[in-house]
C-alpha cells in the first residue's frame, strides 16, 4: 500500500543517520524544551470506502480528497544526540471529490472528512546540512474522523498515525523556522447496523510550515 512508501522514506533517513552519513556538526546546540505551532494543507491523499448492504451486495472504491486544511501544536523536549520526543495535536479538514458518486445519485454530492487528535512523535535532527537542519519522525495517537455526506454526519474514533520529514532553518539560537511533510493516516470510519455496513479510510499527503521555540 502507498503509505509503505512514506514509512520506507522515513525509516531509510533515520537509518542513514544513525550510520553517520552525513557526519554533520553538534545537532541540538541548544537542547530542551520547546512548543511549536504549525499550518498547512492536506495535499493529496485517498479516501477507500468499503460498503455492503443485506440482499444488496457490496461495493468499494477511491475517491480524492481536495486541498484543505490543516494545523498543529506541539510541546516537545529535543535530547543532546539529536532525538526528540513530541506530544503534538492535529486538526486537519479535506473536501472529497466525488465525481462518480455525482453520476450514480444524479446530483451534486458534497462530502467532507474532517479529523483532529492528539500524537506522541519520536523525532530525529539527522545533522546540519549547510543552513539547515533535516529531521524524520513517527508518530502514533488517537482521534476522530468525521464524514459528512449529503446534510448528514457521523464520526468514528480510532487509532491514527502519522511518518514525517522536514528541514528547520535556526534564526536564532531559541526559535527555529519549520518546512515539514507528513504522510497522516487518519482513523477509520466504521457503521454497521441493520444489514448495512460501511467503512472508510482516508490518509494524506500534508505540506507545512511552522515556528518552533525553545526555552
Amino acid at each position: 500500500m502507498k503509505y509503505y512508501k512514506s514509512i520506507a522514506v522515513v525509516l531509510g533517513l533515520l537509518a542513514a543517520s544513525s550510520a553517520g552519513a552525513l557526519q554533520a556538526q553538534t545537532v541540538n546546540q541548544n537542547p530542551g524544551a520547546y512548543v511549536q505551532a504549525s499550518v498547512g494543507s492536506g495535499v493529496a491523499g485517498n479516501t477507500h470506502i468499503d460498503a455492503s448492504a443485506s440482499g444488496i451486495g457490496s461495493a468499494s472504491g477511491d475517491l480524492d480528497p481536495k486541498a484543505g486544511v490543516f494545523a498543529s501544536g506541539a510541546w516537545g523536549y529535543a535530547f543532546k544526540n539529536g532525538f526528540a520526543l513530541e506530544a503534538e495535536g492535529v486538526y486537519v479538514r479535506n473536501d472529497i471529490s466525488t465525481g462518480s458518486l455525482n453520476q450514480a445519485l444524479g446530483t451534486p454530492a458534497k462530502a467532507s472528512v474532517e479529523t483532529y487528535g492528539g500524537l506522541v512523535d519520536v523525532m530525529y535532527a539527522i545533522g546540519k546540512l549547510g543552513p539547515v537542519v533535516p529531521y524524520a519522525g513517527l508518530g502514533v495517537g488517537y482521534g476522530q474522523a468525521r464524514y459528512s455526506l449529503l446534510g448528514g454526519s457521523s464520526s468514528s474514533d480510532g487509532v491514527m498515525w502519522q511518518a514525517r520529514a522536514g528541514v528547520s532553518y535556526p534564526v536564532n539560537p531559541k526559535t527555529s523556522l519549520d518546512f515539514g511533510y507528513r504522510y497522516l493516516g487518519t482513523p477509520q470510519f466504521k457503521i454497521t447496523g441493520s444489514g448495512l455496513a460501511l467503512k472508510a479510510q482516508t490518509d494524506l499527503h500534508i505540506l507545512s510550515v511552522g515556528l518552533r521555540y525553545r526555552y
